[in-house]
């Protein structure tokens, strides 16, 4: 079994849901990665039927199916929670200007219509100082470590909404976005 979630992997994986048709020279000039490792992956995709090759290119037919291979390798621990007094664009202004990365129903109201009650975001210690400053309240803000390589923006990317939302067993709430990315429900 292929470990989706080693950054290498997870990166290449991420790339290619993102660009739909590829080639391994493509992966390895955009991301660095050398062609043995990307060989692999694009193997192991093929052999699971995710992948296939038309003329020169390879495109991902399945992506629902590569988004649950690697959501069930994803630990999205939910360390910490608080609760907080205040709105919750307040909050998440805030939160960003700390360096949280919005994640899950926070993340994906960025990109689709779609409402979460609570916020969702990755951490680290400055924040957990900055929530600890605030009053207490009604507005809960869930914390999660993560596994796998996290983006440098302030919200995760469509793509890895889609698999951490699948990874906490909420695909549903990522069908849309899924859709609308890939074209497919596949």
């Amino acid at each position: 079994m292929l470990r989706l979630t080693s950054p290498k992997t997870y990166q290449t994986l991420e790339y290619m849901m993102a660009v739909k048709d590829f080639t391994q020279t493509g992966i390895k000039e955009t991301l660095n990665i050398s062609i043995g490792r990307i060989n692999k992956i694009v193997r192991w995709l093929v052999e699971k039927g995710i992948v296939i090759k038309d003329r020169g290119k390879y495109a991902i037919i399945k992506p629902n199916l590569l988004v649950e291979m690697i959501s069930m390798q994803i630990s999205m621990k939910n360390k910490l929670f608080y609760q907080v007094s205040s709105s919750k664009e307040e909050i998440k202004k805030l939160l960003e200007k700390e360096g949280a990365i919005m994640c899950l129903g926070t993340a994906l109201e960025k990109y689709e219509d779609f409402s979460d009650d609570e916020i969702h975001i990755y951490y680290d210690d400055a924040i957990i100082d900055a929530l600890n400053k605030m009053e207490r309240g009604d507005l809960k803000i869930n914390l999660y470590e993560s596994n796998i390589i996290l983006p440098e923006s302030r919200a995760t990317s469509k793509i890895r909404t889609i698999i951490d939302l699948h990874s906490v067993g909420n695909g549903k709430a990522a069908s849309r976005l899924l859709k609308k990315e890939f074209g497919t429900m596949q």
